[in-house]
């Protein structure tokens, strides 16, 4: 398909289970997921895939409600860009929106993930049971006891399984909790009891990030592994030099620097240091070589210092705002 869809859902079960409809029907390649909980979160994730979206492309929205206000804002876009559109929702303080729009389809009697099912149909053996555990968790189904406390597993599973991916690789992290989703959630809809499929989740995970078994390391690590072509793909680094050493800044790698940089200090023998600010201008220093060090760096020129080859400092205002990459990579460069 030449058309891109752009799928904004809800941050909790129903809201991944409409966008694991979704990737089922048009495939990994040409659908594009983002999240949102309520408020301006929506507005913001709007406003990034209005600056993307053209004509003939796709937006689906599921699992949230809309204001009148975000509603004319989309139907504005829709008209100005000419892309598809519809709205697949059950909160009832969507009415205005849905009796205003045509594209708002509003059906409270369903929870989002089953009225996206019924909308697309996707051809799948297992998604049509997996979106039944999901309806009887979000709709709160105490009829259906067995399917209740399947969904209540799976949606704590969710939980359970966030904030592996850096922010930077956000989009990527959806694709693996739809994963985590599709293999636990046939696990309990073909009979396997609750505490098996719980159990079963650690293999699942791996599956994902090392589908062929080819590591022999524990799954952080192979997460890292997966993760690190990606990371490089990502427009989040500049080259540097403080000293007459080469080195490369990174931004937003925070939770996943340690094993990443030992990973592109291996495989990069010419860089002799790496860093990565975050969002809060804390940095982290590595290297690998005995000749560079980034206790003395960090000391002459960021305000901090550690251990020969790991280190740590700080921007100015650290910790008092938020810097963007742009900002963070700018008061980098001023410090030395």
């Amino acid at each position: 398909m030449s058309k891109k869809v752009y799928h904004l859902s809800h941050t909790d079960l129903d809201g991944y289970g409409a966008q694991l409809v979704t990737l089922k029907e048009f495939g990994k390649e040409n659908i594009r997921f983002f999240n949102s909980g309520y408020g301006k979160q929506i507005d913001k994730n709007l406003d990034t895939i209005f600056s993307m979206i053209k004509k003939g492309d796709q937006l689906i929205i599921t699992d949230l409600n809309l204001t009148i206000e975000q509603s004319d804002k989309v139907n504005f876009y829709q008209e100005l860009q000419n892309f598809d559109l519809v709205l697949l929702d059950h909160h009832g303080t969507g009415k205005p929106s849905a009796e205003k729009y045509e594209w708002y389809f509003l059906d409270e009697s369903r929870c989002a993930a089953k009225i996206t099912y019924d909308y697309f149909k996707p051809q799948d053996q297992f998604l049509s049971d997996i979106i039944d555990i999901v309806e009887a968790n979000d709709l709160w189904k105490e009829d259906l006891p067995d399917m209740l406390e399947k969904g209540k597993s799976l949606s704590q599973m969710i939980f359970d399984s966030r904030n592996v991916f850096p922010k930077v690789l956000a989009e990527e992290e959806v694709h693996m909790l739809l994963h985590n989703i599709y293999e636990m959630g046939k696990l309990l809809a073909t009979g396997h009891k609750i505490p098996e499929a719980e159990n079963a989740i650690y293999g699942i995970q791996r599956s994902y990030f090392d589908p062929k078994n080819e590591l022999d390391n524990p799954i952080h690590v192979a997460r890292i592994h997966y993760m690190y072509p990606l990371i490089l793909e990502k427009d989040i680094s500049i080259p540097i030099e403080i000293n007459g050493h080469k080195g490369i800044l990174f931004y937003g790698l925070s939770s996943i620097f340690q094993e990443f940089s030992h990973i592109y200090l291996r495989r990069n023998t010419d860089i002799d240091f790496v860093v990565n600010v975050s969002d809060q201008g804390r940095m982290s220093f590595r290297t690998a070589k005995d000749n560079v060090s980034m206790s003395d760096m960090c000391r002459m020129y960021f305000n901090g210092g550690g251990h020969p080859k790991a280190s740590g400092g700080s921007l100015p205002e650290s910790g008092n705002q938020k810097f963007s990459q742009e900002e963070a990579f700018a008061s980098f460069i001023e410090q030395y």
